[in-house]
């Protein structure tokens, strides 16, 4: 489904049927982010990690979503002690990381790099599909 409008409507409707649902609420998470509904991502991916607290990709959405309101210090305590299996990811959020007292990082900069490649590696960072029928 190309529609995330529609896929956004899908999920909402099937989450009502099912409040629990991590997965639906990881995807609907992941649809709200790429659709630029930040908050209402966050949200939902916060909801994940209530669920299933070791669920990395949620960890990571969050923590983005976080990052990008400007609250970078609650995306990396979402961050700290996983580990990631993609060294290009562990890369791009150490440059995130609290820097040194005499350093100031781009944020905005890194922030952006992140979510370019995470764009660019769709099939690393979507959630798998939930059918909702």
């Amino acid at each position: 489904m190309h529609d995330i409008e529609t896929a956004i409507q899908l999920l909402h409707d099937y989450i009502k049927t099912d409040l629990d649902h991590a997965p639906a609420r990881l995807l609907l998470g992941y649809c709200l982010f790429w659709r630029g509904d930040l908050i209402q991502a966050r949200v939902e991916f916060d909801r994940v990690l209530r669920l299933e607290p070791e669920n990395r990709l949620a960890a990571l959405y969050a923590g983005l979503a976080h990052a990008k309101q400007g609250k970078l210090e609650r995306a990396l305590l979402i961050w700290q002690d996983r580990t990631w299996d993609d060294p290009e990811l562990d890369s791009l959020l150490a440059a995130l990381a609290l820097p040194a007292a005499d350093q100031t990082p781009d944020t905005a900069a890194a922030l952006a790099a992140l979510e370019t490649y995470m764009a660019t590696q769709t099939e690393a960072f979507a959630p798998p599909a939930v059918a909702t029928a």
